[in-house]
């Protein structure tokens, strides 16, 4: 029987454009010549061995890739580039754009923190598709941004990858749903004879974020010579955090340094500066004042207005307690009178105390595999595997006080500002309304509560600050479990099958800690024991009443049988006509109910309150749904130059959905040194679980700008902000109703190899979806609410309770909620151009210098929301659903490796372009180049600075020593020249820097080692 045998690509771990098979047209493109030395590396190692590449269905000896950008990370070589991972692979590839979810989001409070997941082409991780050994892989159970699924690359288990197969090329034709941007292919080892073991460890130039890993892999038996192939593989990973003290400012949250000349910077960016302190020394306000608390006396709590006097520290308090006391000047002090009234300044870092920019992350994976050969020409196996991610952090201190928000019921449960009670007594409460007047204490049955500097003279005490004493800490543990297997090979005359399936769930249990339960807190400030004064006399008793630790648990599952036949039926001019069938049902299952209930949560802290006044990501879905699919292929060589390939599918959904996909691709080839090669395809992405059955979940925004300027006005005219100043919820449900979004995609491209071992493609792509699934447009709600006018059909209108203010009480009042689901609409585009380049040449006797280079410009990232053109391509946009990790317009990397027999010498370099702070989905079409709408520009003196993100290049080096053909010595020096991320204030997914393109940079120059061996 045919050896069915598992490739390798050479050196360069991500080749360009590399032909699988060699063809009798061209050489293969990561330049070797197949068809004049089958036996070089990369080349099948048997006379006519076949093999399915990703995109098509077929098991041919026709060389597939010529008509598909596919690029292939070569797992056996991620030391050559300095990669420790294959999500980190993944990650650097040049198509990784908009969206992407690297590692480091977790810190940040990503919604779907703990995992890693690609954005090929920038259309987000849902328009991605994840396979493993050409099958689908069950989802992460949290949704991305709350909405979108995607599969979890951590749970990719590494020791046993052969090969990753990345297609830049719509491919629903074959897969279904959601391969719109492209595929990523993990491609497993089929066979392994033998003991090898390898290990590495890391660490940075500055003795921190050390890594771990070790690995070892053993079996036994040969397929072809004995019938059988076992084999049991284990990998274990550690990397430790990277916390904000220990790098420099910006990234450790002190961003004084951003004010140019001593100058202030704009008030958008005071969130950063360390306890409101400028360049300069000078005072700025309240913004960074956090130990102790800020109190000032009030007599009305009704009043939000009417006060007089500034914050100042309690009388009784020390000084500054965990905190630095600085005096403030004269005029300072004149400066901010009225609103801050301290003669003294008390700074407490929170983010360089508790801040985290990359989280500690321990991965266990395990597989064992059996292949065995059934009977002549066919085979089968069994394959399990299991993989334990491990990611946790910690962050600043907790922030209840600041919170407001609406209650399920419509009442506003205002705990910003806070007012400490006048009196206290055991057991009290406080009033759902937020009013401390009714929390049943008085001078008779009661006492002066210490925590309130003024309860003796009769007046309450309004506070502002954050719990600094409890730290947020969130771990997120996913267990994956998964089985596969699959029968193939030959009967028959000619014909090929192949029958395959796979068993996947995928557990996720997250502990988070000091995340303030209000009711709780409350509960805290009515009866005194929570110690505002002095916050470091704090029992840990008290600190755990206050924020104790929830515990959430949530699931994914996927199940999922395919089959396909396949026949060469008749002889054409330019080779065999080749025709495939398939046939596929699956079963996929989410259940992640949120952190508001359901079975999730301690029962003792499920509390309507709790989802929104805590910062436990609220957002979660349950659902479920069979997919049935019918696909085929024809591979119609019609000449001796020209091949076509045509690929259809259908897919029906059990919850209503259906579609076909076709796709068509033609390959050219007017002389044996070029390709031309060109596919069009119609594709989709179905709604995702959240999207269809998300359970109610609110999100807030500040009520600023959401309502009409005249009622705005309305409420100004009397002196009030209070229309203003609040946060309104929206709340989200499920719509099971969604169509799927739809996509059409067109490439055209050449392959070049002017010289033998010399290669070169260029690839132009654009994509266009439609009907794309979003949050429908809530303003025309909120303008019929305040225009008294009927609520438009799909939202629902809830109002807050009237206001008590004597100025506002008679004014219609502000909404507390509004609700409305997802919907169709909308449109968008991505275009671009990929280039690829690699080369062999042989430069001495057993000296190999090899090159390869890998670019993709982006043409257009763009979106059409209600008739009008929003434009992403060089700058942080689209900032809402892409956790503002931008869309730069170049990415690329570029290695060259000296191969001296098997030791070698590796320098990569990893290019990222800049862009602009300005993001169309916030700050309007036409704004992208503008620097008048930068999310972070500085002013001074009339001139806008800083309103772009510099571009970032970096260097690996790695050097690899081989020993009796046993042994491979190596060592990296990632970050070669030690480069710092360029500064980005504007994204929220990372501390003054942008994680989706510098992570290299934050880390800084890094060392590692590693040895393998094989036995």
């Amino acid at each position: 029987m045919k050896k069915l045998t598992s490739l390798k690509v050479g050196a360069a771990p991500i080749a360009m454009g590399i032909a699988m098979l060699a063809s009798p047209v061209m050489a293969q493109d990561g330049g070797i010549d197949c068809e004049a030395d089958p036996s070089a590396q990369g080349c099948a190692t048997e006379t006519g061995s076949t093999i399915v590449v990703t995109g098509s269905i077929l098991r041919s000896r026709v060389n597939q890739e010529g008509a598909l950008p596919l690029s292939v990370i070569q797992a056996d070589d991620l030391e050559t580039r300095g990669v420790s991972t294959i999500d980190e692979a993944i990650q650097n590839l040049a198509a990784n754009g908009a969206g992407t979810l690297p590692n480091s989001f977790t810190a940040q409070g990503a919604f779907a923190a703990g995992a890693s997941a690609a954005s090929l082409r920038g259309l987000t991780t849902s328009s991605t598709l994840v396979l493993f050994d050409g099958l689908r892989a069950a989802y992460y159970p949290l949704a991305d941004d709350g909405t979108r699924n995607f599969v979890d690359l951590n749970t990719i288990p590494d020791a046993i990858v052969d090969r990753v197969e990345v297609l830049k090329d719509g491919a629903s034709s074959t897969y279904g749903a959601d391969a719109i941007g492209g595929v990523i292919n993990i491609v497993t080892k089929k066979e392994v004879q033998g003991l090898h073991i390898g290990a590495e460890a890391g660490i940075s130039e500055r003795g921190d974020y050390g890594q771990r890993s070790f690995e070892a892999t053993y079996g036994v038996g040969d397929v072809a010579a004995d019938g059988f192939n076992i084999y049991v593989s284990g990998r274990y990973y550690k990397s430790d955090e990277l916390r904000s003290n220990q790098r420099g400012a910006p990234f450790n949250g002190d961003a004084r340094s951003l004010c140019l000349n001593g100058d202030d910077c704009l008030s958008s960016d005071t969130f950063l500066i360390v306890n409101g302190r400028e360049a300069d020394g000078s005072f700025y306000g309240v913004s960074g004042l956090q130990s102790p608390f800020l109190f000032r006396p009030d007599t009305d709590t009704d009043n939000l207005n009417g006060f007089a006097g500034g914050y100042a520290y309690a009388p009784n308090a020390p000084d500054c307690a965990a905190g630095t006391r600085v005096d403030l000047t004269a005029a300072e002090q004149a400066a901010n009178a009225g609103f801050f009234d301290s003669p003294y300044s008390c700074e407490f870092d929170l983010y360089g105390t508790y801040g985290t920019n990359i989280p500690r992350s321990e991965r266990i994976n395990g597989t064992l595999r059996a292949t065995a050969a059934l009977a002549d020409n066919i085979e089968g196996y069994v394959q399990f595997n299991y993989a334990r991610s491990d990611v946790s952090y910690e962050f600043y201190g907790a922030s209840a006080i600041r919170a407001s928000a609406p209650a399920e019921t419509g009442i506003t449960f205002n705990v910003s500002p806070l007012y400490l009670p006048i009196y206290i007594c055991p057991g009290a409460t406080y009033d759902a309304s937020g009013d401390p007047t009714n929390n049943g204490c008085d001078a008779t049955n009661g006492t002066l509560n210490p925590n309130n500097p003024y309860a003796a003279s009769g007046q309450y005490a309004r506070v502002l600050g954050n719990l600094y004493d409890i730290p947020e800490s969130s771990r997120y543990v996913t267990n994956s479990y998964r089985g596969a297997f699959g029968v193939n090979g030959y009967f028959g005359d000619g014909w090929t099958f192949d029958v395959s399936g796979t068993a996947m769930k995928v557990d996720l249990e997250r502990t988070l800690g000091g995340r303030v339960y209000i009711a709780n807190f409350l509960q805290a400030v009515a009866d005194g024991s929570y110690n505002f004064i002095n916050p470091d006399l704090n029992s840990q008793a008290v600190r755990d009443f206050v924020a104790p630790t929830v515990i959430s648990r949530s699931s994914s599952e996927l199940y999922q049988l395919q089959a396909t036949l396949g026949k060469e039926l008749m002889e054409l001019p330019g080779g065999p006509l080749a025709v495939g069938v398939g046939a596929s049902w699956r079963h996929e299952r989410v259940n992640a109910p949120g952190a508001d209930g359901d079975g999730t949560l301690d029962p003792n802290l499920v509390d309507p309150l709790q989802r929104y006044t805590s910062r436990v990501n609220p957002f979660g879905s349950i659902g479920q749904r069979d997919v049935y699919s019918l696909f085929g292929e024809i591979n119609a060589p019609v000449a001796e130059m020209v091949n076509i390939n045509l690929s259809g599918r259908y897919d029906d959904y059990s919850t209503g959905q259906n579609y076909f996909s076709p796709k068509a691709t033609v390959e050219i080839t007017p002389i044996d040194q070029v390709k031309l090669r060109g596919s069009w395809s119609k594709g989709f992405r179905i709604g995702s679980f959240a999207e269809f059955g998300a359970t109610p979940t609110t999100g807030y925004i500040t009520g600023t700008g959401t309502v009409p300027d005249s009622v705005a006005q309305a409420y100004a005219d009397v002196g009030s902000n209070y229309i203003t100043s609040y946060s309104l919820g929206l709340t989200t449900a499920g719509n099971p109703a969604l169509d799927p979004e739809k996509s059409e995609s067109y490439t055209f491209g050449i392959v070049a190899e002017p010289i033998r071992n010399v290669s070169f493609t260029v690839d132009y792509w654009r994509i266009k979806k439609t009907d794309l699934i979003t949050g429908a447009d809530y303003t025309p709600a909120i303008e019929a609410y305040y225009a008294g006018q009927p609520i438009p059909e799909g939202f629902a209108v809830i109002p807050d309770t009237p206001s008590t203010d004597p100025n506002t009480g008679g004014l219609i009042p502000r909404i507390a909620f509004v609700q409305y689901s997802f919907t169709n609409k909308d449109s968008g585009i991505a275009e671009g151009i990929d280039f690829a380049a690699a080369a062999s040449f042989e430069i001495a006797d057993g000296i190999t210098w090899r090159t390869n280079l890998e670019a993709t410009y982006l043409l257009e990232l763009s979106q059409t929301v209600d008739g009008v053109k929003q434009e992403y391509q060089g700058s942080i946009g689209p900032y809402v659903i892409t956790s503002a990790s931008g869309s730069p317009e170049w990415r690329g990397s570029w290695q060259n490796t000296l191969d001296f027999g098997g030791s070698y010498v590796s320098l990569t370099g990893y290019y990222t372009d800049s862009y602009t702070t300005s993001a169309e989905d916030i700050t309007g079409a036409g704004t992208k180049d503008d620097c008048d709408f930068s999310l972070s520009a500085h002013t001074v003196s009339g001139e806008t600075y800083q309103c772009s993100v510099n571009s970032f290049i970096h260097f690996n080096l790695s050097g690899g020593v081989k020993i009796q053909d046993n042994f491979l010595f190596y060592v990296n020096v990632n970050n070669l020249f030690d480069k710092k991320p360029p500064i980005d204030t504007a994204t929220y997914g990372g501390l003054g820097y942008n994680p989706a393109w510098a992570n290299s940079g934050l880390i800084g120059r890094y060392f590692k080692v590693g040895i393998k061996a094989d036995f």
